[in-house]
């Protein structure tokens, strides 16, 4: 699979894949790892925000977790019924 489903050069064989990442990608995503507690706490704060004033309106449902203070809210997902 490394190889991008080669089983001998330029014999591809299985469906393969390249996760090789680009140098402008790893040089942000570096820096992002850097800065991850602040980036995760803005999260929070803006997912509870949300669930705060949307919360309002009646009309939402929101994702279940566990923890609303530990998740790292890589996404915020609502349900408007």
């Amino acid at each position: 699979m490394r190889n991008q489903g080669q089983s001998s050069r330029y014999n591809q064989t299985l469906m393969g894949y390249n996760f090789r990442m680009q140098e402008m990608c790893a040089a942000i995503g570096t820096e992002q790892v850097r800065r991850i507690d602040e980036l995760n706490e803005r999260r929070r704060k803006n997912a509870l925000y949300l669930r705060n004033e949307l919360g309002k309106l009646g009309c939402f449902q929101f994702q279940q977790v566990s923890d609303p203070n530990e998740h790292a809210w890589y996404m915020f997902a609502a349900r408007l019924d």
